[in-house]
């Protein structure tokens, strides 16, 4: 990433027997975009009102009062603090101690500065004191560093050129002896180069990532949303992102599945306190990666779970359940044919339709309760027994999974749980995740989530003895299998590096937030996306026969089609009512002129 700034390093090093770093966005990186982010996670985190305000109002009144000082620390900005959070000085600095990570892209040259011999020291514009930081470098692999010179204890900054000055005195080292590298042009590299100080800019990952094409599209969504936990996603997939993963699955599981899949199930766990559930069932397919992620994030406070296989096809095959729904029932009339000849002919209507079906109930009800039977031992293995159950599913529109294990299980199903639904319901209790019904403008965003929350299985068929049966895989499904553990991974990573860093402080990933990160592939797609996507197809129909590419969603939105359609219709409007008032003006003129 950094090949030119590595090429002068090279041939610095040799000449200088010091190596000086700086400390924040060069040897560590916070995971913000913003540093005063830091203070809205504490805010958030304890329910603190507008701590984030007055701690930078803090800081800014105490560079006010000691104006003879080029620079402060911390205890002098929790001296100007209103009396209310004078207390949490420890608290910002175990979170500085929890968040703070080692910066991916400076391995380079700290591992080259080592080898070499070279003393290593740190010099940086900081409040906060030299060993403290010294110890969050050594726990982050920095354990080489001889010495920490920090601007708050010296009273003198980068900026000004007095801290290097002062660290040149009491080293006695020869300043053009010592090589700086820093995130800062001015104070890490026109003032140490002024000094006689040999420096090397490195850019900050962020502006590096916002430069790329995948990071253009998140300085775009930036600008729309400016939330603590977009800051914190856009700094995970800018690291990722820069450490040059060429496996777009794998990239596209990290950067949307991850922060999707954290987002559903913080909400997840956050319903089942709320309606005092005991166990929760996992539906096939979209719930295998969930149970995964929700086994690591509720760690040892997991309630009783299993994945369990629920597809509306094992709806209607046990209970003949067509939902009201037309499609459904022509569905039955498929899946039956072999055992009632009248299916061949599907009715026109849906009315004639439920007719036929009616005529043949009872053939239909004995090869349902053949399937019901095989469906019974296949629970009997799970060995469910906790009785207040959630059923947990991606999108839907007929509740198809939730209506099935109601059927078999009662009111011990008392809550579904999706991301998001095309309709209300009155029939079941649930919730979503989406705060809004989706629409057909979201339909590639939905395409995305199947893409992204399913199985390394293929549809299911039936049950037969305690075993699902597959369907014969199409090369659409034999493709997606092929992917999907890049992808699976992906999400995995994500959600394992978020725990790791914040797993003392923990920040909920909003409902809002994850569907805008889908428009990075949706609404903001890149020529990488279509390349990749355009291969993808999903299935349509419930017998997995019907298929339609991912990307023909995408190519062209919805959205915009019906906006045009809209245009295109409002001009057709004002174009007949101009045309209808020159017809009666004309009409009119012809009328007078006749008079006359």
């Amino acid at each position: 990433m950094y090949e030119k700034e590595i090429k002068k390093f090279n041939n610095l090093i040799e000449k200088v027997d010091v190596v000086s770093f700086d400390i924040f966005d060069t040897l560590l990186i916070r995971p913000y975009l913003s540093p005063e982010d830091l203070f809205e996670h504490i805010e958030k985190r304890y329910k603190l009102n507008s701590f984030k305000k007055e701690r930078i109002l803090a800081e800014k009144r105490a560079r006010y009062i000691y104006t003879e000082d080029e620079d402060i620390t911390i205890d002098d900005i929790y001296e100007n603090i209103c009396p209310e959070y004078s207390n949490l000085k420890n608290i910002e600095m175990e979170f500085e101690k929890q968040v703070l990570a080692p910066n991916p892209f400076i391995k380079y040259f700290y591992d080259k500065a080592n080898s070499s011999g070279k003393t290593i020291i740190a010099i940086s514009d900081m409040y906060l004191p030299s060993n403290f930081l010294k110890t969050i470098l050594h726990k982050n692999g920095f354990t080489n560093i001889k010495a920490v010179y920090v601007s708050g204890e010296y009273k003198k900054s980068k900026g000004s050129k007095h801290l290097y000055e002062a660290v040149i005195k009491e080293s006695g080292i020869k300043s053009q002896k010592i090589l700086h590298i820093g995130d800062n042009l001015q104070s890490d590299y026109f003032s140490a180069i002024d000094c006689g100080i040999n420096a090397i800019f490195l850019e900050k990952y962020i502006d590096k990532f916002y430069k790329t094409q995948s990071g253009k599209k998140y300085s775009l969504l930036s600008k729309k949303i400016n939330f603590l936990d977009f800051s914190i996603i856009t700094s995970f997939s800018a690291i990722q992102l820069l450490k040059n993963s060429n496996n777009y699955w794998y990239n596209l599981g990290y950067n949307l599945g991850g922060p999707f899949a954290i987002g559903y199930t913080q909400y997840i766990i956050e319903q089942c306190k709320l309606n005092n559930i005991n166990n929760l069932l996992f539906v096939s397919r979209d719930g295998y990666i969930l149970q995964k992620i929700y086994k690591i994030l509720a760690g040892e406070n997991a309630l009783e779970n299993h994945y369990i296989y629920a597809p509306r096809i094992l709806n209607i095959k046990c209970f003949l359940d067509y939902r009201n729904n037309f499609t459904y029932l022509k569905n039955i009339f498929d899946i039956n044919k072999d055992i009632c000849p009248d299916f061949n002919t599907i009715p026109e209507t849906f009315e004639q339709a439920k007719k036929l079906f009616n005529n043949n109930i009872a053939t239909l009800q004995q090869r349902a309760e053949n399937e019901y039977n095989e469906y019974k031992q296949y629970l009997a293995q799970l060995d469910i027994k906790n009785t207040r159950m959630a059923t947990i599913d991606m999108t839907t529109a007929a509740f198809s999974s939730q209506a099935f294990l109601t059927n078999i299980f009662k009111d011990k199903i008392v809550l579904g749980l999706f991301s998001g639904t095309f309709c209300e319901n009155t029939e079941f209790k649930y919730k979503t995740f989406a705060n809004k019904n989706f629409i057909q403008d979201d339909i590639a965003k939905i395409n995305i989530l199947e893409l992204l929350f399913t199985a390394p299985e293929l549809p299911l068929k039936s049950i037969k003895n305690s075993k699902p049966v597959y369907k014969t895989p199409t090369k659409e499904d034999l493709f997606r299998l092929n992917i999907y553990p890049y992808i699976e991974q992906g999400i995995l990573d994500f959600v394992k590096t978020y725990k790791d860093v914040f797993e003392k402080c923990a920040i909920n990933i909003k409902s809002d937030v994850c569907f805008e990160l889908l428009n990075i592939v949706t609404t903001l797609h890149s020529e990488t996306d279509k390349q990749y996507l355009k291969t993808i197809c999903h299935s349509k129909d419930i017998n997995n026969k019907k298929f339609q590419a991912i990307y023909s969603d995408l190519e062209f939105p919805v959205v915009i089609k019906r906006k045009i359609k809209n245009f295109l219709i409002k001009i057709k409007q004002q174009s007949g009512l101009i045309l209808r008032d020159k017809y009666r003006l004309v009409k009119f003129y012809l009328y007078e002129t006749r008079s006359v």
